[in-house]
């Protein structure tokens, strides 16, 4: 049985499922190149990965991690610190600002749940993208240091594209043992391996 929340009188329908080769196309649409899909669909596994996407009415318009374990692939494989974290979680440009963030972040947190976990790590970039900080902010994590430090990453997608890059980040935590005022946590739903979760939302 999934959950349906209304807010404010508005609705916005909600779907939360596990991204497919089917969803190449459109995944690449939002960020690009096609391979890094196909290499996460590939990395992708219950037990230690989940690749979810999130549809508005039936439109993909955006995805992210749930990692349990960091795949053999990544170059920070071995490093079992600041897990389960929730990676790259991306919105259309066009579909934000209308709630799809915090319900995605929202499955997330109600899956760690549903396997014992109480916490859920995530990293963000506070200097360059700090409505994504203060998002999470609102939802109700707390940030892991005073300051952001420099970070520097490269890795090589199995097309042979080298992606690099250098940013600002500030790791950031949220104890899921209760539910913060900032948690939009307040639907009740069964979640299971390759199901769907429809709401309708509105924070």
């Amino acid at each position: 049985m999934f959950g349906t929340r209304h807010m404010n009188g508005n609705k916005r329908r909600y779907t939360v499922r596990q991204a497919t080769e089917a969803d190449l196309p459109v995944l690449a649409d939002i960020k690009s190149p096609m391979a890094i899909h196909k290499d996460r669909l590939l990395d992708a596994d219950s037990e230690k990965m989940l690749y979810m996407i999130i549809e508005e009415f039936g439109t993909v318009i955006g995805f992210g991690l749930l990692v349990f374990k960091r795949p053999p692939t990544w170059p920070d494989a071995n490093d079992s610190s600041h897990l389960p974290a929730m990676v790259d979680l991306l919105v259309s440009p066009d579909r934000r600002s209308r709630g799809a963030g915090s319900f995605l972040i929202s499955w997330m947190e109600e899956t760690i749940r549903s396997r014992g976990g109480n916490h859920l790590y995530m990293c963000v970039d506070p200097v360059d993208n700090p409505r994504a900080h203060q998002l999470y902010l609102r939802l109700g994590y707390s940030t892991l240091q005073t300051q952001p430090y420099r970070s520097h990453w490269k890795f090589a997608d199995s097309d042979g594209n080298v992606h690099e890059g250098n940013v600002w980040n500030i790791d950031m935590v949220k104890d899921l043992s209760q539910k913060t005022r900032g948690s939009p946590n307040t639907y009740e739903a069964t979640l299971c391996q390759g199901a769907k979760f429809v709401t309708d939302s509105m924070c």
